[in-house]
């Protein structure tokens, strides 16, 4: 769960276990998956809280609107597989879950193709570091 003694908020970065669908998983890594508890080890994510418990997501066509921000929902293809797309129209996030996306990347697997994650499926909060660059 989290590191930090407060619930989740918008616009927070977290570090995000995707939810786990077995097919998808052999379709994209042609292989078998992981055989143990938690099968996240090797696909965490990081991700930024777009919409939480109660908030309103829509998704019309190519746009996808969050109280965050409006990313592009692309029907995308990765590794000659097609990713689950959401269903298009309003919906409200439900209790104890969060909307998780990357809004600086179009084609970004996350919350776009499978909906909201359940709040237990955040395992840490992310602190962004920024750096100047200096020329000379």
């Amino acid at each position: 769960m989290y590191d930090e003694n407060r619930a989740p908020r918008l616009g927070d970065w977290v570090v995000v276990c995707p939810p786990f669908d077995e097919e998808l998983y052999r379709q994209l890594y042609q292989e078998e998956p992981p055989t143990d508890d938690n099968p996240c080890v090797s696909s965490l994510m990081l991700k930024q809280i777009a919409a939480v418990p109660g908030d309103r997501v829509n998704v019309t066509g190519q746009v996808i609107t969050t109280p965050l921000s409006t990313v592009r929902a692309m029907e995308v293809r990765r590794s000659s597989v097609s990713l689950p797309t959401l269903p298009r129209g309003p919906a409200v996030v439900p209790q104890n879950h969060f909307w998780v996306i990357n809004p600086n990347h179009a084609l970004s697997f996350d919350s776009r193709y499978f909906g909201p994650v359940d709040a237990g499926a955040i395992q840490r909060f992310a602190r962004p570091i920024f750096t100047e660059n200096f020329d000379g």
